[in-house]
This record gives structure tokens, C-alpha cells and sequence, in this order.
């Protein structure tokens, strides 16, 4: 943000591009669940974030699959 409160919009990609925000939160979400932003990339060739992906995630994988249902006790 700005020193008077609005929003830079020349921070990054996403800042000021409705698109780019869309593909911000699918590029998360895949990350979430595994995927890498390179992976991203090839699923959305052309996106708006190509340049940038890797630097915008902002989470890792939550777990594998192979361990849902493992860590509780029966």
C-alpha cells in the first residue's frame, strides 16, 4: 500500500489484474495439493503469472494421500 492508503498497483502481476488474481488463487490451490508452479505453467500456458509463479506461492503441500487416514488411532 501507498503511503496514503491506496493500493500499489505496479507491486506484481496481480495487483491490478482481476485475471491474474484468479489465477493466483488456482496456483495456490494446485500448490496446496502438491503441484509445483512450473506444473502451473503447463496446465495454464500463457497465464498471467508465468514470470512471477514461483515468487506468489504462498503455501506447501497440506499432506500426502498416501497418509490420509493413517494418524488416527482405532
Amino acid at each position: 500500500m501507498c503511503t496514503s492508503g491506496s493500493v500499489e498497483v505496479g507491486a506484481n502481476a496481480v495487483a491490478n489484474n482481476l485475471e491474474a488474481f484468479a489465477q493466483l488463487v488456482i496456483l495456490n490451490d494446485v500448490a496446496l495439493h502438491g503441484s509445483t508452479p512450473g506444473d502451473f505453467n503447463a496446465f495454464f500456458p500463457g497465464n498471467a503469472l508465468v514470470a512471477e509463479a514461483a515468487n506468489l506461492v504462498a503455501f506447501t503441500q497440506i499432506r500426502s494421500r498416501s497418509s490420509w487416514g493413517r494418524s488416527r488411532s482405532r
